[in-house]
């Protein structure tokens, strides 16, 4: 009697597999006529964006910065810290944060009747692509038996992970050894949304408008684990260009004959900086 009281009918759980899909981080709006597209010189106004975490990454120490042109537009502050909640079963929607600033326009002088000015709000992040998988292990890949648990098959996502860095695609390959087999994986990655990857060391460094040397962008951490176990990778970071990028990982365990065809959790994990960046022109009128 008791469990029957506490279940609800009608309230729907949702599936953690649908919570780690999609290839977004952050999605950032500009409010309506907030900056406004027209202004008079020697006005206040007001920048208010609205950030949407669209990842399953939470971010705890992002930096924001408004990029504006100080000759014509004054700013009490343009940047600060930057947290929100990912997508969690909780929360499938994912976390929001609004960011309000304040500013007032310049005087444009005698020989100006007006111009347009470019405002730019980017936000800098640490983020991390998490991906439960699972995999096939054949032992006895020289057998062509129906009644195996599961095949060993080249695999390829489309929908992404929760994260603008996906795993593609995974091709499984059964190394035969001595008595068994020994697992190798070629892991394909692509950055499928449209900011600029960083080293994880560089991830707010961009926003507080530091040198970040050219070898830091593009670079993405990777660890790989079958089941408990970390897999030795070819690199444990990839250069990502605008094509997919690859790494081969084997496992350091053998499996036994006598052990048959099973499927096994494959675990991906991706660390990386990433820099986002919206734009929006506003145009400065002379009060004369």
């Amino acid at each position: 009697m008791l469990l029957f009281a506490c279940k609800q009918t009608g309230v729907k759980t949702p599936d953690i597999s649908s919570i780690e899909v999609g290839t977004q981080a952050l999605e950032m709006l500009f409010e309506k006529e907030l900056p406004p597209k027209k202004i008079f010189e020697e006005t206040p106004f007001t920048v208010l964006v609205n950030i949407y975490n669209k990842g399953t990454s939470e971010i705890t120490n992002g930096v924001y910065v408004l990029g504006y042109e100080n000759q014509y537009v004054d700013l009490e502050k343009n940047r600060g810290v930057l947290r929100i909640e990912g997508k969690t079963i909780d929360n499938p929607r994912g976390g929001f944060a609004r960011i309000q600033l304040r500013g007032k326009t310049k005087s444009l002088g005698p020989q100006l009747e007006g111009l347009t000015t470019g405002l730019s709000f980017t936000a800098c992040f640490p983020n991390k692509t998490s991906a439960g998988l699972t995999t096939c292990i054949d032992t006895k890949p020289e057998e062509q038996d129906k009644t195996k648990e599961c095949k060993v098959i080249e695999k390829t996502y489309t929908g992404g992970q929760g994260a603008p860095i996906t795993i593609t695609k995974i091709e499984p390959l059964m190394i035969p050894v001595k008595n068994g087999v020994q697992p190798v994986f070629k892991i394909s990655i692509k950055n499928i949304g449209k900011g600029q990857v960083l080293d994880l060391e560089y991830s707010g460094q961009y926003c507080l408008g530091r040198a970040i040397p050219k070898s830091a962008y593009n670079l993405v951490n990777a660890k790989v684990h079958l089941q408990e176990d970390e897999l030795d990778c070819t690199k444990t970071q990839l250069k990502l260009t605008e094509q997919e990028e690859s790494i081969i990982c084997t496992s350091p365990k053998t499996f036994t004959k006598k052990e048959g065809t099973f499927s096994i959790p494959l675990s991906i994990e991706l660390e990386y900086g990433y820099v986002q960046t919206i734009t929006q022109d506003m145009r400065i009128e002379s009060k004369y």
